[in-house]
This record gives C-alpha cells, structure tokens and sequence, in this order.
C-alpha cells in the first residue's frame, strides 16, 4: 500500500483523499488550521452569531462521478 500526503484540508483537499482512499491509498491529510474544511467552515461570534469563512454552496459540476462521490453522503 502507498501512502500519500494531501496538503490542505479544504474541500478539495478532503475530496482528493477520499478519493485516494478508495483506491486503497493510506492517506495523511496535512491542515493548518484547528479545523478541517477551507473557506467552507463557518464559526461561532462572541455573541452566538455565525458566520461563514467563505463560499458555502456546493454545486453540481455536471459530471455524474464527481457529483456522486461529493453529494453520496449528504442527507436531504
């Protein structure tokens, strides 16, 4: 088995080592934040507000693999 580093963990950084691990892959996931996620990751104000840290849609990209892969775990 191969192992691999994946630098980043925002969404394609997570994507990417998913995929990678279904391919059997040991994969390591490097981030340097406390929290997984990139600009997808929200946080918590002083006052229990939320905010957002960036783009929060996620999309269909029109292609059926990646959308399978991206959207299979979600719940409605």
């Amino acid at each position: 088995m191969k192992n691999i580093c994946v630098v980043g963990g925002g969404i394609a950084g997570l994507f990417a080592a998913r995929v990678l691990a279904e391919k059997n892959y040991q994969v390591k996931v490097l981030e340097g934040a406390a929290e997984p996620g990139g600009l997808l990751r929200s946080f918590h104000g002083p006052h229990g507000q939320d905010f957002d840290y960036g783009t929060h849609v996620m999309r269909e990209t029109g292609h059926s693999e990646v959308d399978a892969l991206m959207f299979s775990h979600l719940s409605d």
